[in-house]
């Protein structure tokens, strides 16, 4: 049998181990919750820090992209650029081809093309009677194909001549079919129907006035170029026999063209040899 005493103590006992058993457990309870409050309160910052860091290494992400977009900008517009460049190169670089090409053509034609002109002119007894031979001498590499020669025959005043070559008409032209490089002058007999009163007049020098006969020879090349070079001759006299210094036939001061190219020439009444 247990005593009031004794029971009440026990019961003291136990209460008091249930009052500190539940003490533990609520400080327990409330530490568990602290540390829970404290890991979800780390959690969450860890995690916010976490998306900072993630959102700091975006916005670094995309400022490096940004740099690397406008290095990559620029070298594009360097890279047009120099294929610009290197496009320009080339086209001037074939248009200067083109050009040493077009030149070194042009000059080969003319180094080895023809060029006529009258080398000198007579008074000369043919089998016709009388006869004014112009000499025509082509001193280029290759051969005139086919050359045309047309004059006129005056009377004027000595000292008149130049002013008289200023003007030069169309020319009636006599044509051959073709002058070789390297021959001897060739002799061609003008026609002198028109001027046999002007012929006959300086059988013996006209005070004051000379024989003049000027023309134009009209020649295409071999590369179908055709040129023209003018003449001119005068002389005291239409004697023919020896030469002396009223019939020798002259050149006058005056400027005259010589090998200038010209468009094809359209006769309307050629005569030919």
């Amino acid at each position: 049998m247990v005593l009031p005493g004794k029971f009440g103590k026990i019961t003291a006992g136990v209460t008091a181990a249930i009052i500190i058993i539940l003490g533990m457990l609520t400080i327990w309870s409330i530490a568990r919750q602290s540390a829970l409050i404290e890991f979800s309160t780390d959690m969450r910052l860890q995690a916010a820090v976490k998306e900072h860091k993630v959102d700091e290494l975006n916005l670094e992400a995309q400022r490096e992209s940004v740099l690397w977009a406008k290095w990559m900008f620029w070298a594009t517009i360097y890279s047009i650029a120099l294929s610009g460049g290197a496009l320009f190169g080339l086209w001037r670089s074939i248009g200067l081809t083109r050009e040493a090409i077009s030149d070194n053509r042009r000059l080969g034609e003319a180094q080895s093309r023809a060029y006529v002109h009258a080398a000198s002119a007579h008074h000369a007894n043919t089998d016709k009677g009388y006869g004014l031979l112009i000499n025509l001498i082509n001193v280029g590499e290759t051969p005139a194909a086919i050359f045309e020669i047309g004059a006129r025959i005056r009377k004027v005043q000595h000292g008149n001549i130049e002013n008289s070559l200023a003007e030069r008409p169309a020319f009636q032209m006599k044509s051959w079919t073709a002058l070789g490089p390297g021959l001897p002058p060739l002799d061609v007999r003008l026609d002198i129907e028109k001027a046999v009163d002007i012929i006959n007049e300086f059988s013996r020098p006209i005070d004051g006035y000379v024989f003049l006969v000027d023309g134009t020879i009209s020649y295409r090349d071999v590369y179908g170029q055709w040129f023209e070079t003018d003449f001119a001759f005068w002389s005291y006299t239409t004697q023919t026999g020896k030469v002396t210094g009223n019939n020798k036939l002259r050149r006058p001061t005056s400027r005259i063209r010589a090998y200038q190219a010209v468009e094809k020439p359209t006769r309307r009444n050629p005569s030919s040899a």
